[in-house]
């Protein structure tokens, strides 16, 4: 009885809690270091961390239209690059001119890149849920 507990405790609450307590770490941890040192907070930071996991669900995909099977983990990697040079761009062409504005400009337009990522991306892979495996959402 007590073995069967702790397997489910273990495999639903406790594992699935630490995941997504480490990609709560994570966003929260971009955005500190975004606020340290740039001084704003980068509302679309999420939003970047939400491409790559689209662009890891669309490299995993693309790899077994071919025949191959890659784990969602490996398909992170380029999509983590690729995620690494949309905030490049992002910040050099939009956030770049905005420097030497006040505070609350920056903010706004880090609230309107958040918007025109998720609507980007809404018009690429739609506004439906995507998951690797069919149960885990």
């Amino acid at each position: 009885m007590w073995e069967s507990f702790w397997f489910e405790f273990i495999n639903f609450y406790f594992i699935p809690g630490l995941v997504l307590g480490c990609i709560y770490a994570l966003g929260a941890i971009g955005i500190t270091l975004t606020f340290g040192i740039l001084r704003f907070a980068n509302f679309a930071h999420g939003e970047i961390m939400m491409t790559s996991s689209y662009l890891t669900w669309e490299f995993v995909l693309v790899a077994s239209s071919f025949g191959l099977i890659l784990h969602p983990i490996i398909g992170a990697i380029p999509a983590s690059i690729c995620a690494i040079f949309l905030a490049l761009i992002v910040d050099r062409f939009f956030y770049k001119p905005f420097r030497n504005s006040p505070t609350i400009m920056i903010v706004i337009a880090s609230f309107g890149m958040m918007l025109i990522i998720r609507s980007l991306v809404q018009v690429i892979w739609g506004p439906n849920q995507i998951t690797f495996v069919k149960g885990i959402a």
